[in-house]
């Protein structure tokens, strides 16, 4: 395929998390960035869709009010790239986009629109059809629409549109179609080059939103990300009733995390883990995720797959200077939050500093205005060291148990759970806040939380006085001798 001129292949980008603190030029969420205003450069294929504040589904995290709602506007426009061309329905393709160059491939009638699921080259004109070969598509004549073998969703007739394989993309309407995606693109280089039907496909992302609540913390809007997954030897879901949007893909709500992705790979590949352990210490490395393999079967043939009792999650900073680390596990009703850090008010990164959103609830708390938001600036910055919700009753979670005797025996059951955890996978905070780790010279192999006598509680889940495993130095020198001598 000839390209007319230079190009940039931008894929990989960093906007959906906030770029406005480094390139204000190109909006908050560089949403700006290609969308052919001066200076803002062009991606050819991106027609960006601009939201309206009135337009967007202001989330229960996120203060609704008009600066919250313009910046989750600026958000969508940029996520709208991953939709790339958005929806093209038959009434917009036609004479004002041919010749313009606008698109590498030039020509599209109206009347294909819909009948195949673009690659990187979109809509096919009616009399173009079968007379080019570039592009991973190759030749489709007219009458063979509908019976191709290629493309993610196979067969793509204008009566089989919203037939294609499920998850990253699902829905495809006859009469509106989404033209291309950056998925799309992807997945028709998979379907070109033969390789569809023995690729596990996994979609995802790294942390929540990048608003109040969300990304850095761990709340649930913190901890939730996408994660599709399409595994080609289960694939009942792959296909649609004819021109339903309705997809009857599996959904599943088993506790998964993106620690799963390790042990899915591995299952898929059929590779043991291998057994190595970190830094020479004793104690051979876990993993603690579970393979999604199970969740993907057909419910007709597993109608109860494993699942895992609990996730569990970690963090220690975002920015260098964000130091708060931070524990939890979470089970499908109870979440338990340690905040190791909890002396020091919650951190604020940079990019989310500058932020419309944050810079409102700022101005608002320093003028004594209504924030509109389901907690405090001073709530948001001070949190207790232990923090226990009960998801059922409070899916927001705003009402901390961790102190209510009601809840003691499923706060102990939790904070030993999270314990083991950190035990198996060698975490170096595994002491703190009440104690430090002693794991090398005397206690090399037998590693020990030693109690700090800091004022911090002695109920923390490390036992007595801060110590998970206390014995008297001299029986633990005794006992490495015998070590040594005997084993």
């Amino acid at each position: 395929m000839t390209i007319p001129g230079p190009f940039l292949l931008y894929i990989g980008f960093h906007d959906p998390h906030r770029c406005g603190h480094t390139h204000p030029e190109y909006g908050a969420f560089c949403e700006k960035f290609g969308n052919g205003e001066p200076g803002m450069g062009i991606i050819p294929d991106w027609h960006p869709h601009v939201y309206t504040p009135d337009e967007v589904q202001v989330p229960y995290f996120v203060q609704d009010t008009p600066a919250a709602r313009a910046d989750i506007a600026a958000q969508y426009t940029t996520i709208s790239r991953l939709d790339q061309g958005k929806r093209w329905g038959r009434e917009r393709v036609g004479q004002e986009e041919v010749g313009q160059g606008r698109w590498a491939e030039k020509g599209w009638a109206r009347e294909e629109v819909g009948q195949r699921k673009g690659g990187p080259v979109k809509r096919w004109a009616r009399e173009e059809v079968g007379q080019r070969k570039g592009g991973p598509w190759k030749r489709w004549a007219r009458e063979e629409v509908g019976q191709r073998k290629g493309g993610p969703g196979k067969r793509w007739g204008r009566e089989r549109v919203g037939q294609g394989r499920g998850g990253a993309e699902k829905g495809w309407a006859s009469e509106e179609t989404t033209a291309t995606t950056w998925i799309g693109l992807m997945l028709g280089e998979l379907a070109a080059s033969g390789h569809m039907e023995d690729t596990l496909i996994i979609y995802t992302s790294d942390n929540g939103i990048p608003f109040p609540t969300g990304r850095t913390n761990l709340f649930d809007p913190g901890m939730a990300e996408p994660l599709l997954v399409s595994d080609p030897q289960h694939n009942s879901s792959w296909t649609q009733e004819s021109g339903a949007l309705e997809s009857d893909a599996l959904e599943s709500d088993a506790l998964v995390s993106l620690l799963d992705i390790v042990p899915t790979v591995l299952e898929w590949f059929n590779i043991s883990y291998p057994h190595y352990n970190i830094f020479h210490k004793s104690g051979r490395v876990h993993l603690t995720g579970h393979s999604l393999l199970p969740l993907l079967q057909p419910r007709a043939l597993h109608p109860h797959p494993p699942q895992p009792e609990a996730v569990y999650a970690s963090h220690n900073l975002h920015e260098v200077t964000m130091y708060y680390p931070m524990r939890v596990i979470r089970t499908p009703r109870y979440k338990l939050i340690q905040n190791l850090n909890h002396g020091q008010p919650f951190p604020i990164d940079q990019d989310f500093y500058v932020s419309v959103s944050f810079q409102d609830l700022l101005n608002r708390t320093r003028h004594q205005q209504p924030l509109h938001w389901f907690k405090t600036l001073h709530q948001y910055y001070h949190r207790d060291p232990w923090e226990l919700y009960d998801l059922t009753a409070d899916p927001h979670e705003t009402h901390n148990l961790a102190s209510q005797a009601t809840y003691a025996t499923v706060f102990k059951q939790l904070q030993q759970k999270l314990q083991d955890w950190q035990n198996v996978t060698s975490d170096p905070w595994i002491c703190a806040p009440s104690g430090v780790l002693e794991d090398s010279g005397v206690h090399k192999g037998h590693p020990v939380c030693l109690g700090l006598d800091n004022g911090e509680s002695a109920d923390d889940g490390k036992g007595s006085e801060g110590e998970l495993e206390y014995e008297p130095l001299a029986n633990r020198l005794i006992n490495i001798i015998k070590e040594a001598l005997f084993d």
